[in-house]
Parts: C-alpha cells; structure tokens; sequence
C-alpha cells in the first residue's frame, strides 16, 4: 500500500490538474497547460520531489 498519490485531469482545451498527496499529510495542485517547457517542468519537478523529502521529514520526526 503506498503513502502517496497523484491523481490528474484533463479538459477537452488541453489544460490539465494534477494533485499530489505526499504521507497523507502533504498535498500539492498544480493547474497547468498541456505542454510546459523544460525550465517549468523542471522547476516543477524539485519543487514536487523536495514536497515528498518534507513530508519524509515531518513523519520521521514524529515517530521518533
């Protein structure tokens, strides 16, 4: 069973929605067109990864 999701949308225009639930206690949305550039899609890849290494943190902080 994991402890993260991701569920995504899309409208018939192309734009899309996605939303990240990181350790159920972390949840991140993000509504974007169908096609970002690199630099975006990047930036929006740290930003998703370190929100995961943060909920990381708070429960091994807590369960110690």
């Amino acid at each position: 069973m994991s402890d993260s999701c991701r569920f995504m949308g899309q409208s018939e225009d192309g734009k899309g929605i996605e939303l990240h639930i990181f350790k159920y206690i972390i949840s991140v949305f993000v509504m974007k067109s169908q096609e970002l550039d690199r630099d975006s899609q990047d930036k929006l890849n740290v930003l998703l990864n370190d929100m995961k290494l943060f909920a990381d943190l708070i429960i091994s902080a807590h369960s110690d």
